[in-house]
C-alpha cells in the first residue's frame, strides 16, 4: 500500500516550465518571498520569470479560451493588470464574448481570432485601432457564401497600422466567390505598409497572390501553404512571368512555398529570375516531392548569397543535390527525408563552419556510427534535432560528452522526442559533467 501511495505521489509532480507563462505567474502570486527565493534557485528560466516586471508582460501572448460571458470579466480584470497587448483566442467564441474582451483592450498590437460570426470584422475595426499583427482563422467557403454582403476588404483597408496579416481557412475559391475574394484583395492591395503575408488555403489562384504582392513594395515575407494545390498549375505562362517581375522588383527576405509542384517550363521561368532576389534570407520548400523540380531549385541556390535558412522537410532529397557553390546556411531542416550519411558529409564540406542548426528528425537512413561523427563534421553546430532516430542511444551521448577523446565542440541543445534508446540516468550524467550547459528535449 505504501508503494502504491509513493507512486501516486511521484506522479503528481510536473515541471512548472510546462505551464503557460500566464498560469505560472498566477501561481507565483500566492508564494511568500522566501518560497520565491527557493524556487528561483531551481532554474535560470524560472528566475527570469520571477524577476520580470509589468514591462515584461508586453511581450507575452495571452492565450484565452472564453466560452461563457461570466468568464469575460475575470479575463479582462486579469489582463488589465498585465497591460496585455497581444491576445490569442484558442477556440470559437460568440459575438458578445469577443466584444466584451476586445473593447477592454484598445491598445492591442497583436490579435489571433476566429471568424466565428458575421460581426467579427466590425469588432476588430471598432476596438482594435492600433493592430500591427492580425491572424484570422476559421475562414470557410460556407461562411463566405452566407455572408457575401459583408465587405471584409473595407475593414482591412482601414487598418492603417497593419504590418502582418495571416488568413487561414479550409477553402477560398475565387471562382465560386469572386465578389468576396476580390473585396479582400482590394483591401490588401491598399495596404502598402504590409511586410508579411501568409495564406493557409487549400485552393488559391496564383494571379490573385501575384496582384496582391505587386502592390505591396514593403513586403518582406510571403508564405503560401498548400502550394501544390494552387490553380496556377493550369494557368498560362504569362502569369509566371508576372511572378518573375515581382521577384525582381521587391526585396523579399522570406518565401514559403510548401508543396511546390509546377510545370517544368513555368518553374524555369521563375528560376531564371532568382538571381535578382539578392536579399532572400529564408526559403521554405517543404513537401516538394518532385525530384527534378527540387534539383533545379537547389542548383540555383548559389544565386541567393544571403540565404541563411532552408527548410526541406519531407522533400525528395538526394545525396548529390548539395553543391560546393551553395550559400553558407545557418539553419538546415531535413526532417523526414531520405538523406544518407554521404549526403551529410557533402553538406559538412560546404557549410561546416556556418551551420548552427541541423534537423534530422525521422531520417531513418542515418545510423548510430554516422551520428557519432556529426559533432566532428560541424564545428559550429549549436542545436540538433534527432527526434524519432532510434540510432541515438546512450553510447552516442557517452561518446560525445563523457569520453576523454570527445570532440571539442558538441551541440548544446538536442531535441530527441521519441528516442527510446536513451535513459534519464545517462542524461543526468551528461548534464552533471557539463554543469547543466546541455539541454535535451525528450
Amino acid at each position: 500500500m505504501a508503494d502504491v501511495a509513493r507512486q501516486f505521489q511521484v506522479r503528481q509532480f510536473f515541471s512548472l516550465l510546462k505551464l503557460p507563462t500566464l498560469i505560472f505567474h498566477m501561481i507565483v502570486e500566492y508564494l511568500s518571498p522566501k518560497e520565491k527565493g527557493v524556487l528561483s534557485r531551481v532554474s535560470k528560466i524560472i528566475r527570469e520569470l520571477l524577476n520580470s516586471n509589468v514591462k515584461t508582460w508586453k511581450d507575452v501572448d495571452f492565450v484565452i479560451s472564453p466560452t461563457r460571458l461570466n468568464q469575460c470579466c475575470y479575463i479582462v480584470a486579469l489582463l488589465h493588470q498585465r497591460k496585455a497587448t497581444s491576445l490569442t483566442f484558442r477556440n470559437i467564441s460568440g459575438e458578445k464574448i469577443q466584444e466584451n474582451i476586445l473593447k477592454a483592450f484598445p491598445n492591442l498590437i497583436s490579435l489571433s481570432i476566429p471568424m466565428s460570426n458575421t460581426s467579427t470584422p466590425k469588432l476588430i475595426e471598432n476596438y482594435c485601432k492600433k493592430l500591427k499583427k492580425l491572424r484570422l482563422w476559421n475562414l470557410t467557403s460556407s461562411f463566405f457564401q452566407r455572408e457575401m454582403p459583408l465587405r471584409f476588404g473595407d475593414v482591412i483597408r482601414r487598418m492603417v497600422h497593419l504590418e502582418i496579416l495571416s488568413l487561414e481557412g479550409d477553402e477560398l475559391d475565387s471562382d465560386r466567390f469572386p465578389e468576396y475574394t476580390n473585396e479582400i484583395k482590394k483591401g490588401i492591395v491598399c495596404h502598402t505598409s504590409l511586410t508579411k503575408l501568409e495564406f493557409h488555403f487549400d485552393v488559391m489562384e496564383l494571379p490573385w497572390i501575384v496582384e496582391i504582392c505587386c502592390f505591396n513594395p514593403k513586403l518582406r515575407s510571403l508564405k503560401v501553404h498548400s502550394a501544390n494545390k494552387m490553380k496556377g498549375r493550369r494557368l498560362p505562362l504569362k502569369y509566371y512571368r508576372d511572378v518573375c517581375t515581382w521577384l525582381e522588383d521587391f526585396a523579399l527576405e522570406e518565401v514559403n512555398l510548401q508543396g511546390l509542384l509546377l510545370p517544368k517550363d513555368h518553374l524555369k521561368c521563375i528560376i531564371d529570375s532568382v538571381d535578382k532576389c539578392q536579399s532572400l534570407v529564408s526559403l521554405d520548400l517543404s513537401y516538394c516531392r518532385h525530384e527534378i523540380l527540387l534539383r533545379m531549385i537547389l542548383e540555383h541556390l548559389y544565386k541567393l548569397p544571403e540565404l541563411k535558412h532552408l527548410n526541406l522537410t519531407k522533400c525528395a532529397i538526394k545525396d548529390d543535390m548539395f553543391l560546393a557553390n551553395h550559400p553558407k546556411l545557418y539553419n538546415l531542416e531535413l526532417k523526414s527525408t531520405a538523406i544518407k550519411f554521404i549526403g551529410i558529409q557533402r553538406i559538412a564540406s560546404i557549410m561546416s563552419s556556418s551551420l548552427k542548426y541541423l534537423g534530422l528528425a525521422n531520417c531513418y537512413y542515418i545510423q548510430t556510427a554516422d551520428i557519432k561523427q556529426l559533432p566532428s563534421l560541424f564545428i559550429s553546430l549549436d542545436t540538433m534535432d534527432l527526434s524519432g532516430c532510434d540510432s541515438l542511444d546512450n553510447d552516442v551521448l557517452r561518446g560525445w560528452y563523457l569520453q576523454p577523446a570527445k570532440p571539442k565542440l558538441c551541440p548544446r541543445k538536442i531535441v530527441a522526442k521519441g528516442c527510446m534508446n536513451i535513459d534519464t540516468e545517462m542524461i543526468k550524467k551528461v548534464r552533471e559533467k557539463l554543469k547543466n550547459k546541455l539541454f535535451i528535449l525528450t
